[in-house]
């Protein structure tokens, strides 16, 4: 005798075919899960127990040093997305750069240090050193041209940093022969207003008891401000030695006293006339 056949009917083995439409057993009562592991044979459940599902492989865990170094390269990329700052920075450089061919050199020197203001590279101070350098601004050029070379031979990944760095060490090794070195010697309470320049440029307060460098020769200090008396005064310096020098200040004279005021003429007054 043929048996008939079965299905599957919301987990109910049953011999009537399933109708058409959907059964409401399969709505209210929904067939449980059965592992690929355990087929119906013939009606007959495999006494193999079911296998609970296989969840999807998930990927290892990231180490920490692998999350740090995606960290840094992400931080890296967004550092590396030009911004409105870069673009102005850009347009700062090219500007100095036609000023230099121009032979502007104090506005050359202007635009790039307010692209520096921004960020500094080996190539901008080199710029930068340059155009002092042209200026004979021994000091300034020095110093631009060490951080220059400083900067460049720390970062291999820097352009032309060959021609880079020979550029600024050849300033160097022109300029620093030339360099000597001055002191001055203030009261221990200098005037608070008080405004010190050394060769037309404005010493900060920070190196006023320090020694700073200064070209050989001769060296014009001028001093003013608020309760002092302006003055200026030269030293010459040579030899590479250190060279000091003792200001002294004096306040400025009282001003004159106000002059009197005029004196007060009344007016004449009319006097009824005699008669005659």
């Amino acid at each position: 005798m043929q048996s008939a056949p079965f299905w599957l009917i919301g987990g109910v083995l049953s011999t009537a075919e399933p109708s058409e439409g959907p059964s409401p057993l399969r709505r209210s009562r929904p067939a449980p899960m059965v592992d690929s592991g355990s087929p119906i044979n013939n009606g007959q459940r495999s006494s193999k127990p079911a296998q609970p599902p296989r969840e999807p492989d998930m990927p290892p865990p990231l180490s920490v040093s692998k999350l740090v170094l995606a960290f840094v390269a992400a931080s890296a990329l967004v550092a590396a997305q030009p911004g409105p700052d870069e673009d102005h920075r850009r347009s700062l450089i090219a500007d100095a750069e036609a000023a230099r061919d121009a032979g502007l050199h104090d506005r050359a020197v202007s635009l790039a240090t307010q692209a520096g203001q921004i960020r500094w590279t080996p190539s901008l101070r080199m710029l930068v050193a340059e155009e002092h350098l042209a200026l004979q601004h021994g000091v300034d050029a020095l110093d631009h041209a060490t951080h220059c070379l400083v900067g460049a031979e720390a970062d291999p990944g820097v352009r032309n940093r060959a021609r880079i760095i020979s550029a600024c060490r050849a300033i160097i090794d022109l300029l620093q022969p030339q360099m000597d070195r001055l002191r001055l010697v203030l009261p221990d309470s200098p005037p608070p207003g008080l405004r010190l320049r050394v060769n037309g440029r404005e010493l900060p307060r920070s190196a006023w008891s320090a020694a700073f460098p200064v070209m050989s020769g001769t060296a014009l200090i001028e001093a003013d401000g608020e309760g002092v008396t302006a003055f200026s005064t030269t030293t010459t310096v040579f030899g590479g030695a250190e060279r000091e020098l003792r200001l002294r200040f004096t306040e400025p004279p009282p001003p004159p006293p106000a002059p009197p005021p005029p004196p007060v003429v009344s007016p004449p007054t009319d006097r009824p006339s005699s008669p005659r």
